[in-house]
């Protein structure tokens, strides 16, 4: 095998290692897309059906998409022979600061109006523990309020306690008039999204005085 062979098997590892790279960073890039139109814009009744669903979209449009673009870019870097050794280094940084980037900024401090977000003007009504009902604007003003008080940080699955028989809280349930509802299980110190993420209350416990009143009220 002379040399000639050997750089051009050379090259065409570089060419398939930075395909392979430029894939997995728009995958990834991809995926997290895919999750927040799924959990905002899309459907937000979780069962069988819409995880089957999920999957289906994203084995028929993610991963090609990603393979086309990849394949795109990686065909443009070659032509323009940018395949070095110093360039491979990049989609390689980049494979390992994005989901370091994606882990902290979902793992970070928010308000928690920022978790449950919704716009007081566009609110339908509110439904308190699927029997209480109230469609007051003063009422979505005060939940918003509520809420704006508060910051939480993100909980792995595993460290939610799904025994909530001791605690006191609510399931809050807000119709907006033009997307779908948002639905939350709050306690005291920790709550639960309808898109299936655990947070606790960092300057909690959550003054759960408000929802007794709206029963007493209502």
């Amino acid at each position: 095998m002379n040399s000639q062979t050997i750089k051009g098997w050379i090259e065409i590892v570089k060419e398939k290692g930075l395909f392979a790279m430029v894939f997995i960073i728009l995958l990834l890039i991809h995926a997290y897309l895919f999750k927040v139109l799924y959990n905002y814009w899309m459907l937000w009744k979780v069962n069988d059906f819409t995880i089957i669903m999920t999957i289906t979209l994203y084995c028929i449009i993610v991963i090609p998409l990603s393979g086309y673009l990849s394949n795109i870019l990686t065909t443009f870097a070659v032509s323009k022979g940018l395949v070095t050794r110093q360039t491979m280094l990049i989609p390689i940084a980049v494979m390992i600061a994005i989901p370091v980037i994606f882990v902290v900024n979902d793992y970070k401090e928010k308000d928690l109006n920022e978790v449950i977000s919704f716009n007081i003007d566009k609110v339908d009504y509110v439904q308190i523990d699927h029997r209480l009902r109230t469609d007051e604007l003063e009422d979505a003003k005060t939940l918003s309020e509520l809420l704006s008080q508060y910051r939480v940080k993100k909980m792995k699955d595993r460290e939610w306690n799904s025994d909530v028989s001791k605690e006191k809280g609510y399931t809050i349930t807000i119709y907006p008039k033009d997307s779908n509802p948002i639905i939350a299980s709050i306690y005291e110190d920790r709550l639960h999204t309808n898109d299936g993420d655990y947070y606790e209350v960092v300057n909690g416990p959550i003054d759960m005085s408000w929802f007794d009143k709206l029963y007493d009220q209502y």
